[in-house]
């Protein structure tokens, strides 16, 4: 396949932004070897963020057999991603002739990240922000994978979530300006500004996400992952309509 029909595939999915990930699985599941293709073709697209989603898609997809995947998390994607995928994905396999092989999952909630606790049973409190600039780094890479997912998840669950991804990048930026690297902090800004900045109604929700996600950084070391986004997006979605 060449890097013009990629070029077209690309711009499919682009226009299709909030279905694009479920449709790479098929292809993925169709034996395409499109993954250096896309992610080339996709660079230089307008939604620098959705490019960024598609591309830790399909390297997570390509590197491992999802069918063998067994955790909650993965499960939970791989549901999300299929059932919204079949549409598209049958459209776009009859243009390519390309053969789908439906992938069937049962849906799973996530469960949350746990909590560590004092003696006693009470919640320790986690610092509010890293003791340095390595630890800002770490929490900045952690952020950002986990601001894929909050998209991924707000996609499938048809939310609007661009105040709360607008707010989690901007944090990102500020934790790599902390770790010594400001042209990079910069440049991610600018990515978070394509995203809308919160309504009075949302303020209050994006903070409060956005101090869940620090608890996050602080009480793990591993990256946070689908439990933790749907998380985070239930939380942004309910203290939004809470607040109209």
């Amino acid at each position: 396949m060449g890097a013009d029909r990629a070029r077209s595939i690309a711009e499919y999915l682009l226009r299709e932004r909030e279905r694009h990930a479920a449709v790479l699985v098929y292809l993925l599941y169709a034996g395409q070897a499109l993954e250096a293709e896309l992610r080339r073709a996709m660079a230089g697209g307008r939604y620098l963020a959705d490019a960024r989603t598609a591309g830790k898609v399909l390297n997570e997809l390509a590197a491992m057999n999802l069918v063998e995947r067994s955790s909650v998390g993965a499960r939970y994607k791989l549901y999300k991603l299929t059932e919204l995928g079949k549409a598209v994905a049958e459209e776009l396999s009859q243009k390519l002739e390309i053969p789908v092989q439906p992938v069937e999952v049962q849906p799973v909630e996530a469960a949350p990240l746990a909590q560590p606790e004092a003696a006693g049973g009470e919640l320790l409190q986690a610092p509010a922000a890293p003791a340095d600039a390595a630890e800002a780094l770490s929490w900045a890479e952690r952020l950002l994978a986990l601001s894929d997912d909050v998209m991924a998840v707000a996609a499938a669950h048809g939310v609007d979530a661009q105040p709360l991804v607008r707010r989690l990048l901007l944090e990102a930026a500020n934790l790599l300006r902390e770790g010594g690297l400001g042209g990079e902090a910069a440049r991610l800004e600018e990515v978070a500004k394509r995203f809308r900045e919160p309504s009075a109604d949302e303020a209050a929700a994006v903070e409060e996400a956005l101090a869940r996600v620090r608890a996050m950084l602080a009480w793990s070391r591993r990256s946070p992952g689908l439990g933790e986004a749907l998380e985070v997006v239930k939380l942004f979605k309910n203290r939004s309509a809470s607040a109209r």
